[in-house]
C-alpha cells in the first residue's frame, strides 16, 4: 500500500473546465467527446481536507480475490473472472458489496470518492493521473491499439503500464477498468437529454455508487480523474468494474 498525506486538496472540476481542457487534446471526435453533457457531474470544483490514509498500489487482482474465497472471507467467484486468465489481471464484476466484503476481509475499506480522487490526482489539479495529456502510450483505453500484452476482454494486467501512475505512486487510476468508491446515492443522478437532477443527494444507504476511473472502454473524457460514473446498482455485477481498497489508520 502507498500513503497518501494528511492536507488539503481540489476535488472536482468546474464544468466549463472540463470542456475547455478536453477541447485542447489531441483526439478525434470533439464535438461528441467533449460535450458538456458528459461533464454534468464533474464539479464544481471545491477545496477538500483529508486525513492521511494508505491506498493499494494496484487494483485488486483475480488472484488476491480468489485466496478471500478460499479463506471463505469472500462467498464467490465472479462469473465473468472465473474464466481461465492470469492471476494477475484486475477482478471484475464483482458488486459494490462484493467488493466491501473483499476489503474487510484485507482489514481495509472501500476508498472513499475524496479518497480515490486525492491518491489520482495530488495537489496540482492534474487532468490524469501523469498529468494533462492523454496518450496510449500511458494507458489502456479507448481509441489505443492491441497490443501483444493487451487482451480486448480484460485490458491488462495490474501495473503493466509504468507511466500510468499518479503522483503518490498508484497505478492504474484511469483506464484498465473501473473502480467502486464508498460513496452512495439516493437516486441515479439523471433525467432526460442527461440533465442532472436537483434531487441527486447523497445518501449512506442510495442504491448507487460513484464509480472512478473509466475502465478499459474509456474515452478521453471518462478516463479524467474528476469524471464520475453512477450508472450501476450497488448490487449489480459489471464485467468493467473492479476494485481497490484503503487503510485508514
Amino acid at each position: 500500500m502507498l500513503f497518501v498525506p494528511a492536507g488539503e486538496f481540489t476535488k472536482g472540476r468546474d464544468v466549463e473546465e472540463s470542456v475547455k481542457q478536453c477541447q485542447s487534446l489531441d483526439i478525434p471526435l470533439k464535438d461528441e467527446l467533449c460535450n458538456r453533457d458528459i461533464f454534468n457531474l464533474d464539479g464544481p470544483a471545491k477545496k477538500m481536507p483529508l486525513d492521511s490514509y494508505l491506498i493499494d498500489k494496484y487494483e485488486v487482482t483475480r488472484g488476491q480475490f480468489f485466496e478471500c474465497v478460499k479463506d471463505k472471507g469472500c462467498n464467490q467467484i465472479p462469473p465473468f473472472s472465473a474464466n481461465p486468465v492470469d492471476p494477475d489481471f484486475p477482478v471484475t464484476d464483482v458488486s459494490y458489496f462484493e467488493a466491501e466484503k473483499y476489503c474487510e476481509w484485507a482489514g481495509k475499506k472501500l476508498p472513499t470518492e475524496a479518497q480515490w480522487e486525492k491518491a489520482a490526482r495530488g495537489t496540482d489539479d492534474r487532468i490524469f493521473p501523469w498529468g494533462d495529456e492523454f496518450t496510449c502510450e500511458y494507458v489502456t483505453a479507448f481509441f489505443c491499439p492491441l497490443t501483444n500484452d493487451t487482451d480486448a476482454t480484460f485490458g491488462r494486467k495490474v501495473g503493466s503500464l509504468p507511466k500510468n501512475v499518479s503522483p503518490y505512486g498508484v497505478f492504474d487510476m484511469a483506464g484498465n477498468v473501473n473502480e467502486w468508491t464508498r460513496d452512495r446515492f439516493k437516486e441515479r443522478g439523471w433525467a432526460n437529454k442527461g440533465k442532472l437532477e436537483s434531487s441527486f443527494l447523497s445518501n449512506k444507504f442510495g442504491q448507487f455508487a460513484i464509480i472512478k476511473g473509466g475502465g478499459w472502454g474509456c474515452a478521453p473524457s471518462r478516463c479524467s480523474i474528476t469524471n464520475r460514473a453512477i450508472s450501476h446498482r450497488i448490487k449489480s455485477r459489471n464485467k468493467t468494474v473492479g476494485f481497490r481498497c484503503v487503510y485508514e489508520p
